[in-house]
């Protein structure tokens, strides 16, 4: 799919991927690189997207995942693994020359999520898979594929997740359903209720108890990316922040 001039208004950047691929990259290198590679990278998805405005998100601290984790650490699994050497320093330049807004309580996804969900003409620029449970326009720079996803499909998405959990993040889902598993699952559903109940049925198969209604909830809730302001899960309201306009 490519876009044309006056298709997207606003870009929406995951700058948590800016930073660590920019870090990572220039491990052991000079961190003037890293900015350098950082520039490019906004340069790149402006060119892309043809967005006369952008809003980029840095995830800040607190985590509402974290109260609904109850059977696992929400990503526990990642306490002892080593940061590159110029995070910190990439964090600063994002924030101070690309002024990127740091949220707090939340992820940069679910800003993300929210913003495109409340706002007109937008693109998530990401390539985090969880984001395509966002109706809407897409731009993975990995792949440099430009794409719409459907209510339809950012719902069998979520559903997906839902189902097969996330071990990178620590949320167990059902324990031996992957990816493709929970596709097969999903694959005869033809509405969004029906891909509901088919995946507490799953789990129903699995945990054999009451408690099956429990785990799905839990899940359902750590892997949903928010999209609204005024999702029950946040503790505080979120507030779409100032736009920024591209050069």
């Amino acid at each position: 799919m490519k876009l044309n001039k006056g298709d997207i208004q606003t870009a929406l950047i995951d700058a948590d991927i800016m930073l660590y691929r920019a870090a990572w990259k220039h491990e052991g290198d000079d961190v003037e690189n890293a900015y350098e590679t950082i520039d490019n990278m906004f340069e790149h998805l402006f060119y892309v997207t043809k967005a006369s405005q952008y809003i980029a998100f840095l995830t800040g601290k607190g985590n509402f995942r974290k109260d609904i984790a109850v059977t696992k650490e929400y990503k526990g699994n990642r306490k002892d693994a080593i940061m590159p050497e110029h995070l910190d320093s990439i964090r600063d330049y994002l924030i101070n020359d690309w002024a990127c807004d740091v949220v707090n309580g939340l992820e940069a996804d679910d800003a993300l999520g929210i913003c495109q969900t409340e706002m007109d003409n937008t693109i998530i620029c990401s390539i985090d898979k969880d984001l395509l449970q966002i109706k809407g326009y897409h731009y993975n720079w990995n792949t440099q594929e430009t794409s719409y996803v459907s209510e339809y499909d950012a719902w069998m998405k979520l559903y997906e997740q839902a189902l097969s959990g996330d071990s990178t993040d620590n949320i167990v889902g059902i324990p031996r359903v992957g990816a493709k598993t929970a596709k097969k699952i999903l694959a005869e559903c033809f509405s969004i209720d029906e891909a509901k109940n088919v995946s507490l049925c799953a789990y129903k198969d699995y945990y054999k108890d009451d408690n099956h209604l429990t785990m799905f909830q839990e899940n359902y809730d750590l892997v949903k990316i928010c999209t609204s302001s005024e999702d029950s899960r946040l503790k505080n309201k979120f507030a779409i922040p100032s736009i920024k306009h591209t050069f």
